[in-house]
């Protein structure tokens, strides 16, 4: 969500109330991020490899860009997420449920890089 469609949707609202609204919706988002990682580190004991971490890391950051929990129904987006991971997946899983929601991601990530 932008600036422009919170001022086209909500033209009473000041600006500083708007720059409000984006922020509690990065607000939202951070937690959902946090139940994943903390679910995929506690299926792990705590134990990550280096290259795991990197492709996990890429992950956050290309669906964090690409608005993953801000799309839809969040919780929706999460328990499918956390299905994944149930599953056994990992962080190539997520990325390919990633390029299911939105498409390709050939700028943001190498097909399978470290």
């Amino acid at each position: 969500m932008t600036l422009s469609i919170l001022s086209t949707a909500f033209p009473w609202l000041p600006d500083s109330a708007r720059w409000l609204v984006i922020a509690v919706l990065v607000l939202i988002a951070i937690k959902l991020w946090v139940m994943l990682l903390a679910a995929d580190a506690d299926k792990r004991k705590y134990q990550i490899g280096a290259k795991e971490s990197e492709r996990l890391r890429h992950w956050v950051l290309v669906a964090n860009a690409k608005g993953r929990y801000s799309r839809g129904s969040s919780e929706t987006l999460l328990d499918q997420d956390l299905a994944t991971l149930r599953q056994g997946g990992g962080a190539d899983e997520l990325i390919d449920r990633l390029r299911l929601q939105v498409g390709r991601l050939d700028n943001w990530l190498a097909a399978k890089s470290p």
